[in-house]
């Protein structure tokens, strides 16, 4: 493992590592990094030619780093695969994450340990896989700072950890139609006009859901992604609000979560 200190928290770390590097902000206490990142091998993916791999992301005490959209004053994760060898394509699957209120607003992201699975598409399944990550992302405690992280792992050459990956694809939030049984959007209604313009959105969890939220993604310049709860019926039906913008039709991904059960539509808001 390599763990480099800086000089300050303000500064990004580039770092290459066989699979596993720390990043290092000069932090006092037990912990020098606030976050170490690695790639997991988790086999072949069963019926498919494709690998499954994973980026673990563990974090210090009290920090935390962000999912796919972190809202308006977060920093996006961003990955960039282009220098593997033998991969045509690599999706990155996000487990339905937590919401932390850090006094000025909603951190939408992941605390401890997270997994992001890696579903790695081979050019030819029957050579080697060389996986390289140029990654882009946030971390945060009592300010936000950006890292970089570079990281490479041959994939098959050593003892599958796909237990741990799974445990985590568990998480990631099922997409769903109208009619699935174990939950869903119920209605979407368009209240107002103009500034006033707001989406009211029903969502049906399991019942004794306790605690669910919302997540709204839309184009560039979307607002926030947390919709506010407006209250529910006790019995997994919960209805939520959320501004929408001025303009033409526009395409949301709503992703709903709870304890129970996380689940994503794609609907067109005309």
């Amino acid at each position: 493992m390599l763990s480099q200190r800086l000089a300050s928290l303000v500064g990004l770390l580039v770092v290459s590592a066989g699979s596993c590097l720390a990043v290092g902000m000069a932090l006092a206490g037990a912990w020098d990094e606030p976050v170490e990142v690695r790639v997991l091998d988790g086999g072949a993916v069963q019926g498919s030619a494709d690998r499954l791999a994973g980026l673990e992301i563990t974090l210090a005490p009290g920090w935390k780093t962000y999912w796919r959209q972190p809202g308006e004053s977060g920093i996006p994760p961003r990955f960039d695969f282009s220098g593997s060898q033998n991969v045509a394509g690599v999706a990155v699957e996000w487990p339905a994450p937590e919401l932390f209120n850090d006094g000025y607003g909603w951190i939408v992201g992941y605390a401890d340990t997270v997994v992001l699975p890696l579903r790695v598409t081979p050019v030819d399944p029957g050579k080697p896989v060389g996986l390289r990550l140029a990654m882009h992302f946030g971390v945060c405690k009592d300010i936000c700072v950006p890292a970089d992280a570079d990281l490479s792992a041959r994939l098959g050459e050593g003892t599958p950890q796909a237990s741990a990956i799974e445990l985590f694809r568990r998480r990631v939030p099922v997409p769903v139609s109208g009619d699935d049984p174990r939950g869903g959007v119920v209605s979407v209604a368009r209240i107002g006009e103009g500034e006033d313009a707001r989406l009211e959105i029903e969502l049906r969890f399991p019942p004794q859901t306790d605690d669910p939220f919302l997540l709204v993604e839309g184009p560039a310049g979307w607002p926030t992604p947390v919709a506010e709860r407006l209250g529910g019926d006790g019995n997994g039906r919960y209805r939520f609000a959320l501004p929408l913008p001025a303009g033409s039709g526009v395409d949301l991904r709503l992703t709903g979560v709870s304890d129970g059960f996380s689940f994503e539509r794609t609907l067109r808001i005309d």
